[in-house]
């Protein structure tokens, strides 16, 4: 897959800005990790792509309706949907993440003013009630 339909939506440019806040953010080897993911990515069809990004909106609506239905974050229900997350997020990025890779997530969720805009317009909270659900998986389930 070219640059131009992975990266659709978004130009190169807001791109390199969200690469550039988190390697800031959160240092380390995030730069390899992202490259490692592009390149894993470029091989995808598109087919595999819009699958991937469905996969991702079926998480985020079941997610959205569980806080909505009140559903403890740390429950099992949820765990369920985080699981979901966690192999979506490690299908995106070539590699599941660990425990302090996805708690890290969760933080830069919360953090990033545009994920979380993106969060609360699906549902006021979802922010915080997705990163609280996400450390709790982590420190659940991840090493």
């Amino acid at each position: 897959m070219n640059d131009k339909a992975m990266y659709r939506g978004f130009s190169p440019e807001k791109q390199a800005e969200h690469e550039a806040w988190l390697i800031a953010h959160l240092g380390g080897d995030v730069r390899a990790r992202i490259e490692q993911a592009k390149t894993a990515i470029k091989g995808w069809s598109t087919a595999d792509f819009d699958g991937h990004l469905a996969e991702g909106e079926r998480i985020e609506t079941a997610l959205a309706q569980a806080l909505t239905d009140g559903l403890p974050a740390n429950s099992a229900a949820v765990g369920e949907l985080i699981q979901r997350l966690h192999s979506w997020v490690g299908n995106s990025w070539n590699d599941p993440p660990d425990r302090k890779g996805f708690i890290g997530l969760a933080k830069l969720y919360q953090e990033h003013p545009e994920f979380r805009a993106r969060y609360e317009s699906r549902a006021p909270g979802l922010t915080d009630y997705l990163a609280k659900a996400m450390t709790a998986f982590a420190e659940r389930k991840l090493a």
